[in-house]
């Protein structure tokens, strides 16, 4: 069970690195928001480790204000309500789906 445990946290790790040196080797447009937000929607659906997911939508969702996309605001407030699902903290949950709804109101999405 320790073997299964020690090679879980490597391939999280080595995950980590991967995804943190890709972040920084490109370029900071709403391209990067739109595959950071894929990888996370797809990491939820595969319960990949959470803090991968979290950090995956943080950046997305800092990016997105910093361009001023508001797509990419929208799907972060989406994606982060259905992380918190996943940890069962309802409460937050519902504050980003409801930050979600009305970005997408105001983009007519």
């Amino acid at each position: 069970m320790m073997a299964i445990l020690g090679d879980n946290v490597a391939k999280a790790a080595i995950t980590d690195s991967i995804v943190q040196y890709s972040i920084k080797q490109s370029p900071q447009d709403t391209a990067l928001v739109n595959k950071l937000l894929e990888l996370s929607y797809h990491g939820l659906k595969s319960e990949e480790k959470s803090e991968i997911i979290f950090s995956l939508i943080s950046k997305a969702n800092e990016l997105s204000r910093q361009l001023n996309y508001e797509w990419g605001k929208g799907r972060g407030y989406y994606l982060l309500g259905k992380f918190y699902i996943s940890q069962i903290n309802y409460p937050a949950a519902m504050e980003n789906f409801t930050l979600a709804a009305k970005v997408f109101e105001s983009v007519n999405d």
